[in-house]
């Protein structure tokens, strides 16, 4: 694990390390700050202040050394740095920024690691309502009462009304109205779990939901994404380096 200065947090998911070099933490999806003229989102401030906590101390005139561990993918598309931030303590930044409920959990093949003690940071910040999970546009919504505004990350329960395989993955539609796509390239994430037979099951799917042609859709790229109340998306989780 290579270790590093934070020179200066930007939001609550990206940070500039000393040299220049910018940070995209894997595996969580902060807040949007003000940009293109647009107001932060909920708790964006929140969740900046607590990485710029985390990564600088109370003393913020102070570099704090941190320990980076890059992912399988070490770089974005933007030139971006992509790690796992750890603290000199061993504790994991990610998990702690999820445990408060300043970011959601994101999936971005390869870079897996840790996915499910970030997914279960995740869980334990939405059962408790804490952070972001305490706005109402966080709260489970019925698939049936999707609308145009139901977009951007949602945690979404409904009946599976259909269950289709084509050649570009396994397509399940809820209550007929929200399209959950598995890309055939993330189906090896699914093994030993047949989609198809989750036709008529209530199900619960968290992720970003978009609109398409217009419809709603939501990609998932891991069954910890996917709860099907069979027990068989959880799994323990994972403790990070020490």
């Amino acid at each position: 694990m290579a270790r590093a200065d934070v020179e200066r947090v930007i939001d609550g998911d990206t940070l500039v390390l000393r040299g220049g070099q910018r940070l995209r933490l894997i595996g969580i999806d902060a807040p949007e700050m003000p940009h293109d003229g647009r107001g932060p989102e909920p708790y964006a401030r929140e969740a900046r202040a607590a990485l710029v906590d985390l990564s600088s101390g109370p003393d913020t005139n102070k570099d704090r050394v941190v320990g980076v561990q890059y992912g399988q993918s070490p770089r974005d598309r933007y030139g971006r740095g992509l790690a796992h931030l750890f603290l000199t303590n061993g504790d994991n930044v990610q998990a702690s920024l999820l445990r408060r409920g300043l970011a959601t959990s994101l999936f971005l093949p390869p870079n897996g690691e840790y996915l499910d003690c970030y997914a279960a940071a995740e869980t334990e910040a939405r059962a408790a309502r804490r952070g972001i999970w305490s706005q109402a546009g966080f709260h489970p919504i019925a698939a049936k009462r999707i609308g145009r505004a139901a977009q951007g990350y949602r945690v979404v329960t409904g009946t599976v009304t259909s269950a289709r395989c084509r050649r570009t993955g396994v397509w399940l539609r809820l209550d007929g109205v929200l399209g959950v796509k598995i890309g055939q390239e993330d189906l090896g994430y699914f093994e030993g779990r047949d989609l198809c037979r989750l036709h008529g099951r209530q199900v619960s799917v968290r992720g970003l939901v978009r609109r398409y042609r217009g419809s709603s859709r939501m990609r998932l790229r891991h069954p910890l994404y996917l709860d099907a109340g069979d027990g068989s998306d959880r799994r323990q989780a994972a403790p990070g380096p020490r």
